[in-house]
């Protein structure tokens, strides 16, 4: 961990959450003066102990569902005339968070969380959470369940010591790696009937790989007695487009002007991250208007991001998903920041624009928020919190 990245060390939290990294365990909070139990899991991808499955599952077929994908947390390397098997991560360790008002008892709604590629779960705690639990309880759900994945290892202690071995991860390698936890998330029976998943900023197309997932193990039970898994709504929040070439536009090249070439120069080195200091991360996530006494908390909770991740989705010459085979009947809620100076206006509604005509929804909503720039503050004003939750109602209604 970098010197300007060990200031606020000692930051501990209600949610196991030590400077950048979440410590695993499990635990009660209460947030605004309801109790909530939460888990924070961290499972080993070196560990055969990760396949453990839910007693209710088909041990075999959720094994093949596991790895129906590309993904085996290890890509195939070239050496000469010998081809070998190198681990590209930071680290084996994946982090997820769940929150709930009853473990105990049956879930009747899964909202799975997807934060932006430079992000973990903890940006999206607070009063965020408590957005989802108020209006998922309106919608008439008793016991939703709050489940937010973090990727090729952000959130764990690992991943920022070894955030110098990041910029081996590409664009399909974090959408690998999303597929392939939320295969692992359903075979340990922790996703339910009802789901919404929530995407930001990049972490849109991570929703879209948990959406893909879904629809795939849907199609391997067709003709078996389990339950399918029902995606109501997708929530794209400050999307980055997938239409190709689609983030040429020049308040987007213009924002992160001074990362091309460091990003460059170290997937051309082949190790460095993208870590972005305060100021750049003020600039970008908060257009410059961070608040001051949560400023350092925000950006705490950030973590390293890869170069060559971010060159691929910059770069990037196709559609990732055909949202048209996956998702036919869900409604998509799209929702842009007024104040956003990294997603232009014209890169939300494409995105809105492309989902709705491909998936023929219908019910969906398009709208930009007056006080949102790129980033959700931990601490939500009341207009904001007011635009948040109008659309949270939209995506959690029956």
């Amino acid at each position: 961990m970098s010197e300007e990245n060990t200031d606020l060390t000692e930051l501990h939290d209600q949610w196991n959450l030590l400077g950048r990294y979440y410590v695993p365990g499990c635990g009660s909070i209460e947030v605004d003066g309801e109790d909530l139990q939460y888990e924070v899991h961290e499972f080993d991808l070196g560990n055969g102990s990760v396949y453990h499955f839910n007693s209710n599952v088909d041990a075999g077929q959720a094994e093949r569902l596991i790895h129906e994908g590309r993904h085996r947390g290890v890509k195939p390397v070239q050496r000469g005339k010998e081809t070998s098997d190198e681990f590209i991560f930071p680290t084996k360790k994946r982090i997820v968070t769940e929150v709930t008002p009853n473990f105990d008892e049956e879930n009747d709604l899964t909202v799975i969380v997807c934060p932006g590629w430079g992000e973990t779960t903890a940006q999206f705690e607070h009063d965020f959470l408590l957005v989802e639990l108020k209006e998922a309880q309106r919608a008439g759900y008793s016991n939703p369940r709050i489940i937010g994945i973090n990727a090729v290892g952000r959130g764990s202690d690992e991943y920022v010591k070894n955030s110098d071995r990041c910029v081996s991860v590409g664009m399909l390698d974090e959408i690998d790696d999303v597929e392939f936890l939320t295969r692992l998330l359903d075979a340990r029976g922790h996703i339910g009937e009802k789901v919404v998943i929530v995407g930001h900023s990049m972490g849109y197309l991570s929703a879209m790989g948990v959406a893909d997932s879904l629809s795939a193990i849907n199609n391997v039970r067709e003709e078996s007695d389990e339950v399918r898994r029902n995606v109501q709504s997708i929530v794209a929040l400050m999307p980055a487009t997938d239409q190709p070439r689609g983030l040429w536009r020049p308040r987007f090249v213009w924002t992160v002007r001074k990362q091309v070439i460091p990003a460059v120069s170290q997937v051309a080195k082949g190790t460095g991250s993208l870590a972005l200091p305060y100021a750049e991360h003020e600039r970008i996530m908060f257009s410059g208007e961070i608040e001051k006494n949560a400023g350092k908390n925000h950006w705490l909770r950030g973590n390293p991001d890869s170069a060559r991740r971010f060159l691929g989705a910059t770069f990037n010459v196709k559609r990732q998903f055909n949202v048209d085979e996956i998702l036919e009947g869900t409604r998509f809620h799209v929702f842009g920041g007024h104040k956003d100076n990294l997603i232009p206006r014209g890169m939300v509604l494409n995105a809105a624009d492309y989902l709705d005509s491909a998936a023929r929804t219908v019910g969906g909503s398009l709208e930009f928020g007056m006080d949102f720039a790129h980033s959700i503050p931990l601490q939500l004003s009341e207009a904001q919190d007011r635009e948040l939750s109008g659309v949270f109602c939209k995506a959690f209604r029956p």
